[in-house]
């Protein structure tokens, strides 16, 4: 089981990669942040904001509390609800990380 130790939306100083989409967060863009704790160690998750946005309609499409939402999870979501403009966008963030 994961413990969220903390979370921020900070503005990026460097460019990172989503870990949901794959795609490049810019340097001052903002994202999301989380540090958990589970039974491997401390593990830092970053995501950028329309993934974030997405996020509550792949948790109630699909929500493991053990393993948490992964990126195949949102890929997934994304095919099955294809006339979802949130899922349109996603596939198009996916495909030009």
């Amino acid at each position: 089981m994961s413990r969220l130790m903390s979370e921020a939306k900070p503005v990026a100083r460097r460019q990172h990669t989503c870990d949901w989409c794959f795609s490049k967060v810019e340097a001052g863009q903002r994202y999301r942040t989380l540090r958990v704790l589970d039974d491997y160690g401390f593990h830092t998750w970053k995501c950028c904001l329309p993934c974030l946005a997405m996020a509550p309609k792949v948790q109630k499409w699909t929500w493991d509390d053990e393993e948490g939402m992964s990126a195949d999870d949102f890929l997934e979501w994304a095919h099955e609800h294809e006339e979802d403009p949130d899922a349109t966008a996603f596939l198009v963030r996916r495909s030009t990380r």
